[in-house]
């Protein structure tokens, strides 16, 4: 999922991996149905996906600048963050 703007969709192709970026329109045009479901669709997605980023930082060791010695274990830091949130009650019910 990315805005309009990212041009990864062939790193992601390597990886077997899908981008959904939602479709353009032009201004004076209107939207055929099937764009603004998939648009919708993208939305409602995107949205969940912020609230389990929001949940990830309010760990105090991602709110503050990071000390170059723990830099390399960033990567483990960020997983064992996202671990502990995926413990808590589910963000959709």
């Amino acid at each position: 999922m990315a805005d309009r703007g990212f041009k990864i969709r062939e790193d992601l192709l390597v990886i077997s991996s899908n981008l959904a970026i939602p479709p353009s329109s032009a201004a004076s045009m209107q939207m055929r149905s099937k764009d603004v479901k998939e648009i919708s669709q993208i939305a409602n997605v995107r949205i969940h996906v912020e609230r389990a980023i929001r949940r990830i930082k309010i760990f105090r060791i991602l709110k503050q600048e990071m000390p170059l010695c723990i830099v390399p274990l960033a990567d483990d830091i960020v997983r064992v963050c996202a671990a502990l949130s995926n413990l808590w009650e589910p963000l959709i019910v």
